[in-house]
Formats: structure tokens, sequence, C-alpha cells
């Protein structure tokens, strides 16, 4: 089975949106097969199906779920070898994923709509409004023994979740 690129493409496309570290953090990442290092999950609404869409193990046994309806609906599994495993998680701690502030994120993104807002009042031209009925929430949680900062900052058993 070829590994599943949504999943991994989202996990290191978050390196696109957290901001980029001005040193490169350091990063322990535990081997026990039985430790969840990152685990993604999506939420539809409120009913659903919770399992999770991909858990990546310390050992590199990557578990895949696919809901009921989808096209490859089931679970699937692989192995990733040590070095594609570190890989993974370098590309991850990288691009900042540890260090990840997602209230400084939402104060950016309602800056951003104010300006937008503030300049199509000051065009004349009317303000769309927007609703969305079904919210899709992705949440990624990433868990590693140890951690050191792009501030030096050392810290053990760090668990990260970005919603």
């Amino acid at each position: 089975m070829t590994v599943p690129t949504r999943s991994l493409t989202l996990l290191v496309a978050l390196a696109g949106i957290v901001t980029p570290a001005l040193a490169q953090p350091a990063f322990q990442a535990s081997e026990d097969p039985n430790t969840i290092v990152i685990r993604v999950t999506e939420h539809f609404g409120l009913e659903g199906d919770d399992t999770p869409l991909l858990r990546i193990y310390g050992d590199g046994r990557v578990l895949v779920h696919f809901r009921e309806g989808m096209t490859r609906a089931g679970d699937y599994s692989l192995q990733l070898s040590p070095t594609d495993l570190n890989e993974l998680l370098q590309t991850a701690v990288n691009g900042g994923l540890m260090e990840f502030n997602e209230i400084a994120v939402q104060n950016q993104v309602s800056a951003a709509r104010s300006t937008q807002r503030q300049a199509t009042l000051a065009r004349g031209d009317p303000i769309t409004l927007t609703w969305q009925s079904e919210t899709v929430l992705c949440v990624i949680d990433m868990e590693l023994a140890g951690y050191t900062a792009t501030n030096g900052a050392r810290t053990s058993n760090l668990r990260a979740r970005i919603a």
C-alpha cells in the first residue's frame, strides 16, 4: 500500500502555515511501538466516526482509517523505515509544529479579516457575509519524548496539538 498522500501532505503542509523557526529545534521521539507520535483526527460536526484518520507509532507503524462512504473505506497499515519516520518528524518539528501558537494565528486571521472589511467599506463595496453549515475540524497531535525549542528551552514528554 502507498502512504496516504492526503494525510501526510496535510501534516507537511503545516510547515507552510506555522512561523519559520529562527534556529533548528532538536527532538527525541519514542521508539515504543505502543506510543503514538503523530495522530490526525477529523471531526465532522456532532456525529461521525471519531477513529483517527492517521496514527503513526514510535516504531514506524502507520494505521490509516478511511470512513465509511469514502472511496477506500476501511483500515490499512504500513511500516515506515526509521529513516522515513525521522524525516517526517523532522519536517514537522522544523516547520514549527511543536511551537505552533493557535491563538497568535487566530489573531492574525482576525486582523486580516478586519483589514479586508475596512478596505471593502472604504471602497463602498457591499460586505459579503458567509455561513458554513458544517464544520470539519482537523486535529493533529504530536508527542515527543524530548524537545529543545528554538529558544533553547528543554522539555521532556512534550505534546502539541493543532486544531
